[in-house]
């Protein structure tokens, strides 16, 4: 589903999926509760697409997943805790949005966290106490 022109998540994908590329559309949100029937998902892309909007429950559901990427988007800021409920991830990149800045509690819940790209944002404040709570963290590129 790459490179389609979707401007929305599509509802159809199959629930045995662990796999889901979205790359390189017109997706400019993501749905609350979209991914909840994927249980099996591990690595989601969502690489240079338009996405500005994610909430908390925009990711719910997926608990199985490790991989998360979010490059190439219009993303400025998260909510606190946002990704609590993929306790799972392992690599989560968020280079090249226009993310302004790192709240303590944004990375709350991903104690298995290892590989977390920020480089090339506007990031001009991280919160004291903001990549504490990833004890697994070997890699940070800013």
């Amino acid at each position: 589903m790459n490179h389609r022109d979707l401007s929305d998540v599509p509802h159809d994908i199959p629930v045995l999926s662990t796999r889901v590329k979205l790359a390189g559309n017109q997706i400019t949100s993501i749905p609350a509760g979209i991914f909840k029937g994927l249980k099996q998902l591990e690595h989601l892309d969502l690489q240079f697409n338009r996405i500005t909007l994610i909430t908390n429950e925009s990711l719910t559901g997926l608990n199985k997943l490790w991989h998360l990427n979010l490059r190439g988007n219009r993303i400025i800021s998260f909510p606190d805790s946002i990704f609590i409920s993929i306790e799972q991830l392992c690599f989560l990149n968020l280079a090249n949005n226009r993310i302004v800045l790192i709240r303590n509690k944004t990375f709350t819940g991903l104690s298995h966290l290892e590989t977390l790209d920020l480089q090339n944002n506007n990031i001009s404040c991280i919160e004291s106490g903001s990549f504490l709570v990833l004890p697994m963290l070997y890699k940070l590129n800013l």
